[in-house]
C-alpha cells in the first residue's frame, strides 16, 4: 500500500491508480444511534434510491444505462462506537471506455445524493413492502434468527434493538409509524458538511476528472472523528433457546481478551480461521462436531466468539472442544508453527492487495479515518516477522470465556 500517493483535499482523498479499469467512491457521514433511527435509516436509503426531485424512476434507469452501469449503494455500520453513514459509487474508469462521461456521471451522484424528493408516497410504501419481505425472508434462516438472539440476549448493545430483532411484527409497527417527513428531517441532519467524516475516490481517474468531482461534491470534513469500544452489557453464564420449529442448531461461546490490538487480531485471524484453520481443524475434522465452524472477532470489545453449525446433542462437546482450541492458541509450543504460517499468509496477502481494489479501498478507508491508531498496513508487513510466540501468547493467556449460547431445534431428524 503505497500512502504517499494519498491526496488530500479538505478530507477528501485521491488515490489515483491505473491497474483498474474503474473508479470508487466513498463519502461517509457521522449517522445518528437509537432504535427507531436505525429502522428510518433502512427505509430512507433504499427509498432515495428510487425518489428523486431532479429524474423520476425511468430517467433514473436510463441514466445508469447511460453512465455505463454506475451503482450506487448506502449502508449504516457500526464501527466502534460509532454508526456510520457511507455513500458508495462504482463506475466505468472514462480512461478504459475512452468516453469522457465524467462530468454527467458526477452530476449524477450529486443529484442523487443531494435532491432525494420526500413527496412520493406510492414509493414509499412500496420500499416499506419490499423491506418487510426482505427481512421476513431473513428470519426463516434458522442462523440467522441465533445470530440475531446472540446478539440481542448475550452482547446486549445498546440501541442496537431494532438491528437485532427476530420479531416481524416489532419491525412492522416501527416501519409504520415512521412517516417521509421523520425520512426528510434524518436525511437533512444527516447528510451535511457538519456530519462529514472523510471521502476516498480510487480507481483509474484523472486530475481533471478528480477536480469535476470536487465541484460537484465540495464537501469538506469537519468530524473530529475518534473510534472508541462500543459499550455492551454481556451477560454472563449460560443462555439455552429452544427452537421447536427449527431443524438447526448452533453455538456461539464468548470469550474475552485483552490487549487484542489490529496487528494480534490479523495474527489470530489467520490461525483460527486462515491458513492453519486451527478452529475448523479442532472442531469439525477433530472431534466431528461441527458441520460448519470459525472464530468471529468483535476487535473494538475485545471478544473472540467460537461459532459452530451442530448437532442439539452436541453441546457439551462443543464447549470442550472450543475451551481446547483457547488452551492450544496459549501454548507457545503450538503456536510456533501456526504463527511462522501465519506471517507467511499476511505478508503474501499485503503484497498481493494491490490486485483487489474492494479490500484496498476498505483498508484506506479505515487508514483515513484512523480507525486503529498507530496502525500502518506498511509497518505491519515490516514488522509481521518480528512477532513472536511470547507476544501472541501474552494476549491470549488473558482469554476467559464469559459466555455459552446455544440455539437448539427441536425436531427430530
Amino acid at each position: 500500500m503505497d500512502y504517499d500517493r494519498l491526496v488530500n483535499d479538505s478530507g477528501v482523498y485521491l488515490y489515483k491508480d491505473d491497474n483498474f479499469n474503474t473508479i470508487s467512491i466513498v463519502l461517509s457521514f457521522l449517522a445518528d444511534k437509537g432504535n427507531r433511527e436505525n429502522a428510518i435509516y433502512e427505509l430512507m436509503l433504499n427509498y432515495i434510491l428510487e425518489a428523486n426531485a431532479v429524474y423520476s424512476q425511468n430517467e433514473i434507469n436510463k441514466k445508469i444505462q447511460e453512465l455505463y452501469g454506475i451503482n450506487m449503494a448506502f449502508s449504516v455500520p457500526i464501527e466502534g462506537d460509532k454508526r456510520i453513514l457511507d455513500c458508495e459509487i462504482f463506475m466505468v474508469s472514462p480512461t478504459a471506455v475512452e468516453d469522457d462521461y465524467s462530468k454527467e456521471a458526477f452530476e449524477y451522484i450529486k443529484n442523487m445524493l443531494l435532491h432525494p424528493d420526500f413527496t412520493r408516497e406510492d414509493l414509499f410504501e412500496m420500499v416499506k413492502r419490499n423491506l418487510i419481505a426482505k427481512i421476513r425472508n431473513n428470519l426463516t434462516d434458522p442462523y440467522q434468527r441465533a445470530e440475531n438472539l446472540y446478539k440481542s440476549q448475550v452482547l446486549r448493545r445498546p440501541n442496537l434493538e431494532y438491528d437485532e430483532t427476530i420479531d416481524i411484527d416489532y419491525v412492522i409497527d416501527m416501519y409504520n409509524s415512521i412517516t417521509l417527513e421523520d425520512m426528510k428531517n434524518l436525511y437533512e441532519k444527516t447528510i451535511k458538511e457538519k456530519n462529514f467524516i472523510s471521502g476516498l475516490v480510487i480507481g483509474n481517474i484523472t486530475d481533471e476528472e478528480f477536480k469535476n468531482f470536487r465541484k460537484e461534491i465540495p464537501f469538506k470534513s469537519n468530524v473530529d472523528f475518534e473510534m472508541k469500544p462500543l459499550e455492551y452489557n454481556l451477560k454472563k453464564g449460560k443462555v439455552l433457546i429452544n427452537d421447536d420449529t427449527s431443524f438447526e442448531s448452533c453455538a456461539f461461546i464468548t470469550y474475552s481478551v485483552e490487549g487484542l490490538t489490529k496487528e494480534m487480531y490479523e495474527v489470530l485471524y489467520d490461525i483460527l480461521n486462515g491458513s492453519s484453520r486451527l478452529c475448523s481443524n479442532v472442531i469439525r475434522e477433530k472431534h466431528k462436531i461441527a458441520y460448519e465452524t470459525y472464530a468471529d472477532f468483535y476487535i473494538f470489545s475485545k471478544l473472540i466468539v467460537i461459532y459452530a453449525k451442530i448437532n442439539k446433542d452436541n453441546i457439551d462437546e462443543m464447549i470442550k472442544a472450543s475451551d481446547e482450541l483457547m488452551k492450544m492458541i496459549k501454548n507457545k509450543k503450538i503456536i510456533k508453527p501456526l504463527l511462522e504460517r501465519a506471517k507467511e499468509s499476511i505478508k503474501n496477502n499485503i503484497y498481493i492487495m494491490s490486485e483487489d481494489k474492494e479490500t484496498m479501498t476498505n483498508e484506506l478507508v479505515s487508514y483515513i479515518r484512523k480507525e486503529f491508531k498507530d496502525y500502518n498496513l506498511n509497518d505491519f508487513y515490516n514488522e509481521v516477522d518480528n512477532i513472536t510466540p511470547k507476544d501472541v501468547t501474552k494476549v491470549t493467556k488473558t482469554l476467559k470465556r464469559k459466555n455459552i449460547f446455544f440455539y437448539r431445534g427441536g425436531y427430530d431428524e
